[in-house]
């Protein structure tokens, strides 16, 4: 984060300053008094089984050199130490991350999908990286209180921000890219995650749909042209539409996908002309993740080339589709977390991979089905 006075991080969050040197400089902002480091402002949020409130002393111990703490909560304080009190620590997180976004001249790009974004995401974060110092999201900081975070992890020296945006109920995608503010949005396909919060796929591509809608009218969508509500997503959109995928009347065709070992290789044919690129993981499906954000870096400017190269280096998140020889065989950990989709092409990989042996996949759990639960367990089960 840029270093700012606490009298300017109050004036941003909305909060009073009640006690403390309002013209100390903070260093950056936490709300885990576990992980706090010198300098920072130490945000107690109030949690269904944690409260941030009883852990300012331990922030204080770390180096936190002030607390954002709600009314009722501002008691005993610590010499030297400042206090800044609002209603809401939450709403203040969140405001105070909106606001220091606009403090900033940083261009921002946002992913979305039911399944794919973090790696996508890392994928257009390499490739965004090769025009300047690039910030991203950091494991899975994407929701109510990651995203307010990631934002003020932003350094002044960043020129991008690479923003992943998560959900599991009608109404975040938009409120999440009303605090990100992207130019860039890029949702990588519609499918059965988060369903039971949803209802529907029709209603997760609309709400998928809302960072499109967030975007600026010079802004930029990069769009999944193979799925089937790819036509919802867009509804709405005012941003320059790019369309990736295999489909005809795609702005970018992704043609010919090579399994080698843990490396996968495709064609990508787009405006500026074919481009050969490899990427150090396995899987058709990502193999559109890397189509998407090499299209989305060059509609940005990079050149072709200097986009594929940045791709063949690309390193994924642990538990996000690592491939290891086991024996004649493979072993496929995609652990993290699944939904019906993931493990589709999870067992689609093993079986697209060479080798005689046998196969072991490491798949993590299928959460919030709802209703749809039995069916969707009995069908992957059927295809395992």
């Amino acid at each position: 984060m840029k270093s700012l006075s606490l009298s300017t991080l109050a004036d941003l969050a909305g909060a009073e300053l009640i006690c403390g040197n309002g013209e100390r400089v903070a260093c950056g902002v936490g709300i885990d008094s576990r992980t706090i480091r010198p300098g920072e402002l130490f945000i107690a949020i109030r949690g269904v089984k944690h409260d941030g409130h009883e852990h300012v002393r331990e922030a204080v111990e770390k180096g936190a050199i002030a607390a954002l703490v709600e009314k009722q909560e501002a008691g005993k304080v610590p010499t030297g130490f400042a206090y800044l009190r609002v209603a809401d620590t939450q709403k203040a997180l969140q405001k105070l991350a909106h606001g220091y976004r606009r403090l900033l001249s940083v261009r921002v790009a946002s992913v979305t999908g039911s399944s794919g974004k973090s790696s996508t995401k890392e994928m257009l974060a390499a490739v965004l990286g090769t025009t300047g110092p690039t910030h991203r999201t950091k494991g899975n900081l994407n929701n109510h209180f990651g995203v307010p975070l990631t934002l003020l992890g932003i350094g002044a020296e960043d020129r991008w921000a690479v923003v992943e945006l998560a959900m599991n109920s009608p109404g975040e995608i938009g409120a999440l890219a009303e605090l990100a503010e992207p130019e860039v949005g890029l949702v990588t396909n519609v499918g059965w995650a988060h369903i039971e919060g949803m209802g529907s796929k029709e209603a997760t591509a609309k709400e998928k749909g809302a960072l499109y809608r967030a975007l600026p009218a010079n802004g930029l969508a990069i769009s999944n042209a193979d799925d089937p509500l790819e036509k919802m997503t867009l509804e709405g959109c005012r941003a320059r539409v790019v369309r990736v995928g295999r489909s005809a009347g795609a702005d970018y065709r992704l043609g010919e996908v090579n399994h080698e070992g843990g490396s996968t290789s495709f064609v990508c044919e787009g405006p500026r002309g074919r481009m050969a690129v490899r990427i150090p993981v396995p899987g058709s499906h990502m193999a559109m993740n890397a189509a998407q954000a090499w299209a989305a870096g060059v509609e940005l400017g990079v050149e072709p080339k200097v986009a594929a190269t940045a791709l063949e280096k690309v390193q994924l998140p642990s538990g996000r589709v690592r491939l290891e020889k086991l024996g004649e065989g493979w072993l496929l950990d995609d652990s993290y977390n699944a939904n019906p989709d993931s493990l589709s092409a999870g067992l689609q990989t093993l079986e697209d991979l060479p080798g005689k042996g046998r196969n072991v996949a490491l798949l993590g759990a299928m959460a919030e089905l709802g209703s749809f639960g039995e069916l969707l367990h009995e069908e992957s089960g059927a295809a395992v």
